[in-house]
Order: C-alpha cells, then structure tokens, then sequence
C-alpha cells in the first residue's frame, strides 16, 4: 500500500501528470477499441474484509501458554469501547478444542471442533540489504526445517531485489516444491554488500575530513552528505516495505491461519540517526520519513488481511563485546559503523588480511572504515527497532541472533496453539485506524494479539493493487486490460509524452441507470517504475462513462488519453477501476523512449 509521501530526488517528476483530454464518454461503438483480442478475466477485486480475527496468545508469568480460556474470560474493545465477541476458538497443537462458548457466540468460521487448522506461510526474502552469506544462510535453514510443516499447511515464497518481486512458488503444501524454490532463491543475487559499501563511505567522509566531520550535527541537523545518505536509506526502506506490502496483498486470499515470515537483512528504523556522526545526539531532519511512519503500511496491511508478521533478523547478533578492535575485519553495518583501531588496521594490512566482506581488497576496507563516535549497539538496536515495530503491532515475535537458525521451527510452534477471536466490523471505508484492546480478566495473564486495523479505502486499495502488479515482475495482470501505445512525443530534453489507447471490457463495467439511459463511474491509474526500482505516485483520472442503451457485454469501448514521463526505460501498469463492484482490469507495459 503506498502513502501520500514526498518524491525523491530519483523519482520526482516519474510521471509528472495524466492528460486530463476527456472526462466524460459517451458509448457508440463496442468492440474495435484494439485490433488484438481481449481476454475476459479481469486481475482481481477489492477484498471486502468485515470479520476482523485475532489470534490471540495467553501466557502465564513463566511464560507458559494458558489452555481452557472461555470467550468470558476475554474483555474486548475497539476505539476504547468494549465489544461482543461473535467468535471464539481455541487452537491446541494445531487442532481446533471444543470451546466453552455461551449465547450467541459461533466457532470461528473454517473451524470445526477437533479437525486440523492449517497455517499458510507467506516467506518475503529480501535481496537488497543482506549479503549473500548471511541470507543463504537462513534459507538454507528454513529449507531443512520444512518438515515441520503439516499437511493441513501451505507455504508461498517471493523475493524482492529492490526493484521486482518474483514469485518462487505460489500456495503449496508440497515439500519438493518448496525445496525447489528455496535453491532457486539461494541462485539469486544479493546486494547487501553495496549496502554497506554506502555506509561506509560515508564514515569515511565524517571522519578523513571535510565540513561535515568538522562540524557534525550543527543545530542537530544532518551535514549534507549526511543528508544525502539518509536519504538514501530511508527510500530504500520504503521500498522494501512496500513490496512486502504488496505481497501481501497478492497473497490476501488463503483461508485459515495467516503468518507472514519477513527475512529482513536489515532495515534502518531511523536513517538519520545512523548517518549522524554522534550517534548520542538526536538529530532534528522532520522532511524525512522514519519510524513508525515507515513500517505502518506494512502493518495496516497485515492487520487487515489477518496476517501475523514474524520478522526474521537475517545477519544476526553483529557486535559481540565493548571491543570491536579484537575482533576480525569488520564484516557487518555495525562494526563497520563502530569503527577499528587505525593499530589493528594496518597490522592487517601488512600482514595481507583476508578482504572484509563488503569491500573490493583491503587497501579499499582501511580507506573506508571511518573513525566514527556512533556506537556499534545503537547501529544494532536501528536495524532491529523497525522490524520489531511490525512484530508487535501484529502480534507476531521477532527472530533475532540465534533463533534465525531454526526460524521455520520457531514460528511453527508459535502458531500452533492460540486463540481465535472475532468480530464483524462496521467498515466505512474512510482510512481511519482503530485500535484494538483484548485483555483477560485474570490480571496475572498476559496476552499477545494485534493492536488495531485500518479501515481501508477503495480507492487506496485499488492503489495497493496497481503496485502490485507494478513491483511483480511478470504481472499477475499480464494481458488482461488492452492496452496499446502510441508514437512517442518529445517534450524537451528530459520528458515526453505517452499516447494510450485504452480498450474497456464492457463486462467488468457496472452501468446504473438513470433518466436518459445509463452511466458507469469508473478510475483510471497509471504507474511508472524505471530501471533503478523507483516508482511514481499514482495518479487517478475519473472517467464517466454514458450510454443511452447498454452496450454489449462482449464488446469494449475505446478510450484515448497521454501522460507525461521522465524519458527513460520505463515499466508501467495502467489499471482500470469499478468502484461500485470492487473490480479491477490492468496490464503491464514496457515504455522504452
């Protein structure tokens, strides 16, 4: 789901404006829009998610899990205001318990008393931020643990290398299956190296001269290219989230229990704090996102599609002790961040030390490491904050350090035995969060369960939709909306113009009716995305569509529109969508000026 957010440098002015030629239609011809055949599927609907489900976890204060609990030991509330609960299972060891329910109080939907209840895994594998050890690593772990997988379970796989998601497997129980994908996931690149690279140099900007290093932080303020990295970073992040986001959303339909596995190779909560030369100084730079403002989309996703994230801290424990000078050539952010004795640096220079991972040799690594005051614990707390943001506010748990190596292990035990809570909510579709409180009457229990759901708007979805299809690289709507482009016109030296031709599927259109005829309201989105991954907001033209009789079902209407981009090699998703029916027709395009 994206937000309403400024562009960067990069991608500001991606796509500048939709021609805004002709709002309102009127239906003469169907069905020679395009030359080329249609087909009639449309890529999908917006999901109208009433039930609200909470898993919750009930522990005692040893750490036990609670069994036996009845929905009158639960107290419920959303907004403040205390709730009935319509649902109620107890899941033990993976099998549905039957539950001490009074009144009008319904098993969960799917649930039925002493059957299995399966758990679908959706696995997010990040390419961008870890280096290629510490990610195989960990798949290779979740590879040898897919035996904790029962039959009732299915697992889906996807990988984001900054710039495309690529499915490796869609929804699958079979072990062979996932087996496959976990190698091809081990054959790709990962760019985490280059990561650290950046940091690095900037360490070494802070601390071999230049006004940055002499006066860091003046007024709590970022040096310019202070500045310029945590810029950088910050969209990196944004990225991630927002293709784990889209994801998500992809994969939003499965029944049953719902986790999200999320093998992050270390996102920054706070960009600016790790750029800063004085890591024990706050630094005041409001014009970049950080943080919660960060991380939410990815939870308001989760909580409304009934998701439990369980992020996974793919490099691990990287800062062992006080001294970072007694251990080896730095091989993570945090050491590197921490700094090394310019002593131990050059007696592994002259004694021609293994290259620290990250840099080309070593003559590169003693010119890049910095003299830096940011201690190597806070680089590891900014690297774990944001990850645990999206465990809590989901009720799942972060795998940190050691718990990475049987990660599979871990979230499998910790989803095999919980409470299923739920309510009907009364959505409005306005974008408004609400927040949840669930708590046990029992005040030595504590409890574990999502904080809240956004109420998520149509058209933000559709939003989340067209991203999606953006970011995936083959299209999950290849095809489906004809679309054909014109000649290119070049607007000086930097932009041009994209002629469109839009054929609409009659069939996915809801027409009403009204004094003279009919008329259908439908949203046309254009999104951009260049070679680097960076992508455009994502404009809405509205069409009105009228006709004085219906047109055909099987016919198409034509409809001629341009938008202005960046030159420059360009994928772009066009998407048309029916409010009144939730539907949504798209296609994916190569603009090459």
């Amino acid at each position: 789901m994206r937000r309403n957010r400024t562009l960067s440098p990069f991608d500001r002015g991606l796509v500048i404006a939709v021609a805004l030629a002709v709002l309102v239609l009127t239906v003469f011809t169907i069905g020679e829009a395009l030359a080329e055949d249609a087909p009639s599927d449309i890529f999908g609907e917006v999901i109208d998610v009433r039930l609200v489900n909470l898993e919750v976890v009930v522990t005692d204060r040893q750490g036990n899990r609670v069994v036996g609990l009845a929905p009158d030991d639960f107290v419920l509330k959303v907004d403040g205001q205390e709730r009935s609960i319509e649902f109620f299972s107890e899941i033990e060891g993976g099998l549905a318990r039957q539950a001490a329910t009074t009144g009008d109080i319904l098993a969960t939907p799917g649930v039925e008393v002493g059957k299995p209840v399966g758990t679908n895994y959706l696995v997010f594998i990040d390419d961008f931020f870890p280096i290629k050890r510490d990610r195989d690593f960990v798949l290779e772990a979740i590879a040898r643990d897919l035996g904790n997988l029962r039959p009732e379970d299915r697992m889906a796989v996807v990988a984001f290398d900054g710039r495309r998601l690529d499915m490796l497997t869609s929804w699958t129980g079979s072990t062979t299956q996932l087996e496959r994908a976990f190698r091809q996931a081990r054959g790709r690149p990962a760019d985490g190296l280059q990561r650290r690279v950046e940091l690095a140099r900037l360490r070494s900007s802070q601390g071999l001269g230049g006004f940055d290093s002499v006066l860091p932080n003046v007024g709590l303020r970022l040096g310019a290219e202070e500045r310029q990295y945590a810029e950088l970073s910050s969209g990196q992040v944004v990225r991630l989230v927002s293709a784990a986001a889209a994801s998500l959303r992809s994969f939003a339909a499965p029944q049953g229990r719902k986790v999200m596995m999320i093998l992050s190779g270390g996102w920054p909560f706070d960009s600016t704090q790790i750029a800063s030369a004085n890591g024990n100084r706050p630094v005041l730079e409001n014009y970049l996102p950080r943080g919660d403002e960060i991380f939410k989309p990815l939870a308001d996703m989760a909580n409304l599609f009934g998701y439990t994230l369980y992020p996974v801290d793919v490099p691990g424990l990287q800062y062992s002790g006080p001294d970072v000078q007694s251990g080896g050539l730095p091989t993570s952010v945090a050491s590197v961040a921490s700094g090394e004795g310019q002593a131990t640096r050059n007696a592994r220079l002259n004694n021609n030390a293994a290259t620290a991972p990250g840099f080309p040799n070593a003559g590169v690594t003693a010119s890049l490491v910095a003299q830096s005051s940011v201690p190597a614990l806070s680089v590891e707390h900014e690297l774990q904050a944001g990850i645990g943001i999206l465990a809590r506010r989901t009720g799942g748990r972060t795998l940190l350090n050691s718990t990475r190596k049987r990660a599979l292990e871990a979230v499998a035990r910790d989803t095999r035995s919980y409470y299923w809570l739920g309510f009907n909510a009364d959505r409005q579709r306005d974008d408004r969060k609400h927040k949840i409180e669930i708590e046990v009457r029992d005040p030595h229990l504590k409890v574990r369960a999502r904080r809240d759901f956004l109420d998520l708007s149509r058209n933000q979805e559709a939003n989340a939709m067209v991203e999606g299809s953006l970011l995936f690289g083959s299209g999950l709507s290849s095809g489906v909306l004809p679309v054909k482009l014109g000649s290119l016109r070049r607007l000086g030296r930097r932009f041009v113009e994209v002629p469109l031709t839009v054929a609409i599927p009659v069939e996915m259109i809801t027409l009403l009716a009204q004094a003279d005829g009919s008329v259908a309201a439908l949203e046309l989105r254009i999104a951009a995305m260049d070679e680097r991954g960076n992508q455009s907001e994502i404009p809405v033209l509205q069409l009105r569509l009228e006709a004085e009789k219906d047109p055909s079902p099987d016919g198409f209407i034509r409809y001629d529109t341009a938008f202005k981009m960046r030159r420059g090699k360009h994928d772009v998703v066009v998407a048309l969508f029916d409010p009144v029916s939730g539907r949504v027709a798209s296609n994916r395009l190569e603009v090459v000026p």
